[in-house]
């Protein structure tokens, strides 16, 4: 029985891989009209493959389609907005997915995937032995975003999303302000939460330049004595980077 179910898998799995060829090809064909962002709507047909194969008659202005990918990378820093005042200077490599494209507002629905690694300042009188010192951060976020279609070489994008940090040992050494045991991070495993919002501009067909502002929340969410649970870290970052859509 067990090998009956094993080949039917099998049979079923190289049958749909002998057929994604034709559904590709089928689905870009049926999908590229002059309007390809309509089309993507109401034809209910996820696009195997983009629609816009040839670079020549690929403009973002004319909006973005179901099935597009975004590869981008961010460089840029925070400060938390409570003191001690702790700054970061990050990289964050991005990689995003067209979900699903609407007309009001008209826009892109995108999924995104956003590790991230960046190194921490933390100030002096702030920490156990009160010394200046650096540390580092890594961690990776899950965020969905929402780009808005301006019909120009501008698109308006908003995202939030969350997910896990590792901070390093000095960071755990760092203490509220006016406190003499409460400290802002008390694990190294921590939650992330965050939103941004910011615009792309396109410098080429497929290759945008981005500025952003985002407002990140990192703590441990589980919770021990109150008076020695961590306070948390709030920071606002301004980050710039570069997309490639294909």
């Amino acid at each position: 029985m067990a090998n009956t179910v094993l080949l039917a898998i099998l049979f079923s799995a190289s049958s749909l891989l002998l057929s994604l060829p034709f559904m590709t090809t089928v689905s870009a064909e049926e999908s590229w009209t002059e309007d390809t962002h309509d089309k993507a709507l109401y034809s209910g047909n996820v696009l195997l493959v983009p629609p816009f194969q040839d670079p020549e008659e690929f403009d973002m202005i004319y909006g973005f389609e179901r099935g597009m990918r975004e590869l981008s990378i961010s460089v840029g820093g925070s400060r938390t907005l409570d003191e001690p005042h702790v700054y970061t200077f990050t990289l964050t490599p991005r990689m995003g997915w067209i979900l699903a494209t609407f007309n009001w507002p008209r826009g892109a629905l995108e999924f995104e995937v956003e590790p991230f690694v960046s190194v921490v300042k933390i100030p002096s009188n702030s920490t156990d032995d009160s010394t200046n010192e650096f540390t580092q951060e890594f961690g990776g976020t899950l965020m969905l975003g929402y780009n808005f279609e301006t019909g120009t070489k501008l698109v308006p994008f908003v995202h939030a999303g969350a997910g896990a940090m590792y901070a390093g040992d000095k960071m755990l050494k760092v203490k509220e302000k006016g406190t003499s045991n409460k400290y802002l991070l008390k694990t190294r495993i921590n939650a992330v939460a965050q939103i941004g919002l910011g615009v792309k501009y396109f410098i080429k067909k497929r290759t945008a330049l981005n500025v952003e502002t985002r407002f990140r929340h990192v703590s441990n969410p589980t919770k021990d004595d109150k008076e020695t649970d961590d306070a948390g870290l709030n920071s606002i970052f301004l980050l710039v980077g570069l997309s490639y859509f294909y």
